[in-house]
C-alpha cells in the first residue's frame, strides 16, 4: 500500500468476532496514526478522507469498538517526528504516555497477585 489511507480500506470486521471472540469478550480499536504536522496544524485531508473516517468511526463504534484518531492532537507536536510521519525514538515516551492518556478507558489494570510470592 501506498498510504496508511488505503490500510483503511482493507480492514474488515466479522460480526459475531467482535462480539463474542471465541468466548472472550473483546473490543475492537484501530487507531489513526496522525501525520506530519504542517505549520503547527494537522495536514489537509480531503472530504473524502473526512466521509471515511467519519464513517469509519460510526460502524466501529456502532459494533462496540473505540477508533482513536491522532489527527489533530496538539500534544503531539512537530518535534517529536523523526522521519516522515514517525515518531522519534526520543518522543516515544512522551507518546507513549498521551497514547496511554487518549486510550486509558481500553487498558485494564493487571490482576493483583494474592499472597506472598513463593519461596525459591
Amino acid at each position: 500500500m501506498s498510504s496508511s489511507a488505503g490500510m483503511w480500506q482493507t480492514i474488515r470486521w466479522p460480526l459475531e468476532t467482535c462480539r463474542v471472540g471465541g468466548g472472550v469478550s473483546s473490543q475492537i480499536a484501530p487507531i489513526r496514526r496522525g501525520q506530519r504536522p504542517v505549520n503547527g496544524q494537522p495536514p489537509v485531508q480531503s472530504p473524502a478522507l473526512k466521509k471515511y473516517v467519519h464513517d469509519l468511526r460510526e460502524y466501529v463504534q456502532a459494533h462496540g469498538g473505540i477508533l482513536h484518531d491522532d489527527t489533530g492532537d496538539p500534544a503531539i507536536t512537530l518535534d517529536m517526528y523523526e522521519d516522515g510521519d514517525h515518531i522519534a525514538r526520543s518522543a516515544r515516551p512522551v507518546y507513549t504516555r498521551v497514547f496511554y492518556e487518549r486510550l486509558r478507558v481500553l487498558f485494564r489494570p493487571a490482576p493483583r497477585v494474592s499472597g506472598a510470592p513463593a519461596a525459591q
